[in-house]
This record gives structure tokens, sequence and C-alpha cells, in this order.
């Protein structure tokens, strides 16, 4: 399985990273799961979605519920991860694997899901294999949680998790747009931003967040902790004695039509 060496190291703690990562809300849930069931069905579909990248199913068990009567796999690379997934979803149809190989047939997806992940896998190889399996009139849905960094002690915050470390995947620096844009395989049918989830806590849960951030979790033990308490002490000099501090977030929801 090709996958960024971040993604390997940094996502085998299903259980840090599903505790401490927001969920989604009701609106782009209930956004994504009207268009899906609004997707004319054929005989050979297999799956209504496939959800590529399901982490440990944070956005699966919100949008599940949603989708009665719908055929579901939901992939995740991370064997970690897939633990975590298959407890907090049973039910669900689960398979290991990559989106640059999906061991689906042609044609036999009606949508594509990638929630807060799609940057990891921006490849033309991932994309030729997505628009493979989806059917003429599917859509690829790809959604995140994306902390509001116009606000200036959020925008500070990611650069110190961010400073001195190799460039790595991520939504904001828009490179996997970039990716998509230059495919012909799929054109933006739809952007939306969106009211963003609700989520915060203490000092000592946002520094939980940060470090179940991949680039965070992915570092040797000491360097881990030597970030974690720069997290720390900073959210204390910005927040004072705030108990709970409120994380700004927008929800991006981007719609993708296969052409």
């Amino acid at each position: 399985m090709a996958l960024h060496e971040n993604a390997i190291t940094g996502f085998t703690q299903g259980k840090l990273y599903d505790e401490n990562r927001p969920s989604y809300t009701n609106q782009v849930v209930d956004t994504i799961a009207k268009q899906i069931e609004d997707i004319h069905s054929h005989s050979h579909i297999v799956y209504d979605v496939l959800e590529l990248g399901a982490g440990t199913g944070k956005f699966t068990k919100r949008i599940w519920p949603k989708l009665k009567n719908k055929s579901y796999l939901a992939s995740e690379p991370s064997e970690g991860f897939l633990a975590t997934l298959q407890q907090q979803c049973p039910g669900i149809k689960t398979i290991r694997c990559t989106a640059s190989d999906i061991p689906l047939s042609d044609n036999s997806v009606k949508a594509v899901i990638c929630a807060q992940c799609f940057h990891w896998f921006s490849t033309p190889e991932s994309m030729d294999e997505i628009k493979r399996v989806m059917c003429q009139e599917g859509k690829l849905f790809l959604l995140w949680n994306a902390k509001d960094r116009s606000v200036e002690w959020v925008d500070t915050l990611i650069k110190i998790l961010r400073q001195n470390q190799p460039p790595s995947p991520n939504y904001s620096s828009m490179n996997w747009k970039e990716d998509i844009d230059h495919y012909s395989g799929f054109k933006l049918q739809q952007l939306l931003e969106l009211p963003g989830v609700e989520f915060g806590g203490s000092v000592d849960d946002l520094v939980k967040n940060a470090q179940s951030v991949s680039v965070v979790a992915s570092m040797p033990k000491d360097e881990k902790e030597k970030i974690s308490e720069r997290v720390r002490q900073y959210l204390i000099d910005i927040h004072q004695d705030k108990e709970h501090i409120q994380v700004p977030f927008k929800t991006m929801l981007f719609v993708y039509c296969k052409v």
C-alpha cells in the first residue's frame, strides 16, 4: 500500500484520534445524504457509497443512519484505524485498501466520500481508480473540518505544530485542489463553505487534539513531548485560566462529477 510516511506512522492510534477529533455538523451530513439519494441507480451498482480513508469512522457513523437501505463500504488502509472503525461502526462493511488500489469493479459505485483525507492521496493513480469505480452519474464528495486560520491564535497554533517539520500533505496547502483541477476526469460541481462543527475543551483536551494530528503523532516520543509542552504553554498564555476554549472551525465541501 503506497502511503505517505506521516500517514503510516501518525495514523496508528485509533483511540487517540477518535476521542480527540471533532465530528461533523448535521448540515454537511444531511447535504451529502440528500445528494446521494438523488443519484440515479443502475443494476450494476454494487455499493451506493464507497468511503475512502474512513479512519476511525468519525464521518461514517454520522452519515450511515441517514442512508436507509443503502449499501455502504468503508475503506481504510491503517490497521489501527480500521480496528477502531469496526468497533465504532458495527454492521457496516469495511475493507482495508488504499485509494490507488480499490478492489471493486468498474462503474460499481454511486458515490465516493473522502472525509478529512483526500489531501493524502490526490494522485493521478488514485483519481484514476476513483473514476474507474464510479458510475457515470456518480459524485465524489470531498469534505474537511478545517480550523479557521483567519483567527490569529488558531493560525499561530497550527504554525507551532508544523514548525521545523518536513512538508506534509494537508488541507490548507490546497495542493490537493491543484491536483484534482489538473485532472481531466472530474469537474467541480459545487463548493460549499458551511458553518463549522462545535469543538473545544480544556487546555489538556486541546493538547490531546494536537497530539492526534499526523505531523505530531508521527514524531519520536521526546519531540512529541516538547511540541505538546509548547502547545500547552501557548494556549495558557493566550487563554489564561479559561476552563473551556472554543476552537473555531469551518466545514468545506467540494462536490465533483465524473466527466
